[in-house]
């Protein structure tokens, strides 16, 4: 969490409610440290305070086998102030 802006926001998927501030954020992760088995990251690049990746993350007893997609991050005096996941494919378990 150390990454994260005070005000940081996350989105865990395009369809997601968003968890606004650090604590909140930190319980949202949480959820999905807790069924993921890892990540690959596929590609990533820079533009000015915008970081964009392109992930697979692998998942056991999880109601999804692996999702594919892009996350978005916001970055303000070297912290994630919005990170924004979105899906570009999924494999349900």
């Amino acid at each position: 969490m150390e990454f994260f802006a005070d005000d940081g926001a996350y989105r865990m998927t395009e369809t997601t409610e968003l968890a606004d501030g650090r604590a909140a954020v930190s319980t949202r992760i949480q959820t999905i440290l807790n069924n993921i088995d890892r990540f690959d990251v596929l590609d990533t690049f820079a533009r000015g305070p915008m970081v964009i990746n392109e992930r697979l993350d692998y998942f056991s007893d999880f109601a999804l086998k692996t999702w594919h997609g892009v996350g978005v991050f916001f970055i303000r005096d070297g912290k994630i102030v919005d990170w924004y996941d979105y899906t570009i494919e999924m494999e349900q378990a």
